[in-house]
């Protein structure tokens, strides 16, 4: 891509955080602490146009980083779709009109059929441009509607497994704790009110206690500590986004509709991370649990919608929650380095594979011995990097001088076990087959031939050098 085009494309990526922002603050201003005793129906009716309109203006920030050849239209649609799913949403649950996360993915699925990339039209409507464009207007309306009925009908089906599951019974057990992750996948889409009431009625207290401290540490310490810390695993175009994101979440992670937001973020530019955080909430409920770390703060007052921070007891000096705090700011950066070195080795044999198809070696066939000889030369990066080379009938053992220049796959192609590599000795144990000889001769004479091989050191502890007889008289007078 363009540097240029990059860079602009990275600052578009910041009117996201904006709207996540605006809303934040609003609720901030518009909140009965700082508010004061003035007309509550006001602060209510601007609490709730804030939070339908600022989720609409990220929708519409979202759909200035697609390219497209009507951006007047495109805005249009996209703000047509929201406003029709607030209805339809209004209709079916209006509670979830506070937090509106599942119109914004639904009314942001028109972008798709809206990109200048869709503009060609299939080979049979061509000759007919109105009619295609026309088409295209429809898809962006129905995309968004059939996706918007289809996650409430999923929505739907896993509210009644959370009602018909959740029991006396099983909210004692261990199982229960997979009810964090599924709190806040429900919490992406603004759908997570009953589980809570769920959980109120039929955990037990240990297990509620763990419930609570785990949202709460998911959200207020290991989202931005995994955001922050993906943020030096990414290039300079994405850096100053993720670092600026991760202090929103750190600042608005008490306002249920902006974390939702920024979880929607997540989920369609990090998957990945968004599955850590899956898997940091079930750690952290176990942690708790283990831990009796006491509630952080009341059941009913975990985002509805939002947390009244003056009734939550965050800053506790107990140890137990100490240790848990620490827990949920060293786990997520140990499994974000454990994922990258994950991703570097699969980088690196995806590479060394895409080498060897290129190189057009088929070795599945029993290979000749001289093609065994130059991929295994090659696989150990060339003459000049073998030390020394031993056989026998079963085993090759090859010496290396940088273990860096070898390619394992490789290796792995030409072996019938796989290779075992002693990191001390840098040593490879190689097993050929009918091959392992032969090629084993093979590799000793061309690495005896070897010019960038050193000399063996002779020693001279065991010579004694004299003068010449015939010098010592010669030289007497």
């Amino acid at each position: 891509m363009d540097p240029a085009r990059t860079k602009l494309f990275a600052q578009k990526q910041l009117l996201l955080l904006l709207p996540i922002i605006l809303l934040a603050i609003t609720a901030f201003c518009l909140d009965p602490h700082v508010l004061g005793p003035r007309d509550h129906f006001l602060r209510d009716y601007l609490t709730f146009s804030s939070r339908i309109c600022f989720p609409c203006l990220f929708v519409l920030s979202a759909a200035l980083l697609a390219q497209t050849r009507e951006r007047i239209t495109q805005l249009f649609i996209v703000s047509l779709n929201y406003v029709i799913l607030l209805f339809a949403l209004g209709l079916l649950r209006p509670s979830a009109l506070l937090n509106p996360s599942l119109c914004v993915i639904a009314a942001a699925s028109s972008i798709i059929a809206l990109r200048s990339d869709m503009d060609t039209p299939p080979e049979y409507l061509s000759a007919k441009p109105h009619l295609s464009g026309f088409l295209r207007l429809c898809s962006a309306i129905v995309l968004p509607l059939g996706l918007f009925f289809g996650l409430i009908t999923v929505l739907k089906q896993l509210e009644s497994f959370v009602i018909f599951t959740v029991s006396e019974g099983f909210g004692s057990s261990f199982m229960s704790m997979f009810f964090s992750p599924i709190y806040l996948i429900l919490q992406t889409l603004g759908f997570h009110t009953v589980i809570t009431g769920a959980v109120l009625i039929n955990y037990a207290d240990s297990m509620v206690n763990a419930f609570i401290n785990s949202i709460i540490v998911t959200n207020f310490i290991a989202l931005p500590i995994l955001l922050i810390g993906r943020s030096f695993l990414v290039d300079k175009s994405m850096r100053l986004f993720l670092t600026l994101l991760s202090l929103t979440a750190l600042l608005t992670a008490s306002v249920g509709p902006c974390i939702s937001l920024i979880y929607v973020l997540i989920l369609f530019m990090l998957p990945g991370t968004y599955a850590l955080l899956i898997i940091c909430s079930i750690c952290f409920f176990l942690c708790s649990y283990l831990l009796q770390v006491p509630a952080l703060t009341n059941i009913n007052n975990l985002y509805h919608p939002d947390i009244d921070l003056l009734a939550a007891v965050l800053l506790s000096f107990l140890p137990s929650t100490k240790l848990l705090y620490l827990c949920g700011a060293a786990l997520p950066l140990l499994l974000l380095a454990l994922t990258a070195l994950i991703k570097k080795e699969r980088l690196t044999t995806l590479r060394q594979r895409r080498s060897i198809s290129k190189s057009g070696l088929t070795l599945k066939d029993n290979p000749s011995l001289d093609l065994s000889v130059i991929v295994l030369l090659r696989a150990l990066g060339g003459l000049s990097n073998i030390a020394a080379v031993s056989y026998s009938a079963q085993r090759l053992s090859i010496t290396v001088h940088q273990a860096e220049r070898c390619q394992t796959t490789l290796l792995a192609t030409l072996t019938i076990k796989k290779p075992h590599y002693t990191k001390v000795s840098r040593t490879y144990l190689l097993d050929l087959g009918d091959l392992t000889k032969p090629v084993g001769l093979r590799l000793t004479r061309l690495s005896a031939d070897n010019p960038t091989r050193t000399a063996p050191t002779i020693s001279t502890r065991n010579f004694k050098i004299t003068p010449l007889p015939h010098l010592g008289r010669s030289a007497s007078p």
